[in-house]
């Protein structure tokens, strides 16, 4: 998120799939990872994959956070 913060978005991206390599982290925190690198594709124009990250979100969790309202943003653009 630091990265995201500084403006430098491609970092950023990349410290995400780094931390997400490793399943042996907290789920929640790799659950996170995965709804802000989410977000971050999206920000950066990579909505297809935005997509694909946040449906695979609401396939594990339906309620989770915005991820929902985002997938439907995403259908209607």
């Amino acid at each position: 998120q630091a990265f995201v913060q500084q403006g430098m978005k491609d970092a950023a991206v990349e410290a995400y799939r780094d931390a997400l390599r490793s399943k042996k982290r907290d789920p929640a925190l790799l659950k996170e990872a995965r709804y802000e690198r989410a977000r971050l594709y999206v920000d950066v124009g990579k909505k297809a994959q935005g997509r694909k990250e946040l449906e695979k979100l609401y396939a594990e969790e339906p309620g989770y956070r915005d991820v929902k309202a985002l997938i439907a943003s995403l259908t209607a653009a």
